[in-house]
């Protein structure tokens, strides 16, 4: 029988925080065994956020942090922040133990005319796709359309 795990998904606005869990945490070990990374596209170099538990001096070292149990917390997200992040877990003698934990995280942004933007990956075909997709867009009528219409 074949088993197939969906990808976590989280959809948050720019500005809010996230905290995006990282499965397969190896039991009786702390987050020093933990490495996230993350690429905004398929094809794109991968950027170590926090290796074996430390955050990377080149990541958005200012707004991540690590919980108790490996999950990543982002702070303040921005556009840039929409892409697959993964947790890896690493025994003591280096070697990755279990599967890599994928989390993907959508943004979505709301500009002064009511247009909201999805920042978003799609999977095409076996393959991660950046997609920037506009969701709505609203207008708001006047009062005097409103009592007229």
């Amino acid at each position: 029988m074949l088993q197939f795990t969906a990808t976590p998904s989280f959809t948050v606005r720019v500005g809010d925080e996230v905290t995006l869990p990282c499965e397969h945490v190896i039991d009786g070990q702390k987050c020093n065994s933990s490495t996230w990374v993350f690429s905004e596209l398929e094809n794109t170099p991968i950027v170590v956020l926090i290796g074996r538990g430390r955050i990377a001096e080149n990541a958005k070292s200012d707004r991540l942090s690590v919980t108790e149990k490996c999950s990543l917390v982002i702070k303040n997200v921005t556009e840039e922040d929409a892409g697959l992040y993964t947790c890896r877990q690493f025994n003591k003698s280096g070697q990755q133990q279990g599967e890599d934990a994928l989390v993907e995280l959508s943004i979505v942004t709301r500009k002064k005319d009511e247009e909201v933007t999805l920042y978003r990956l799609k999977e095409v075909d076996g393959t991660f796709v950046f997609k920037k997709q506009l969701v709505q867009r609203l207008r708001r009528r006047s009062s005097r359309e409103r009592h007229d219409g």
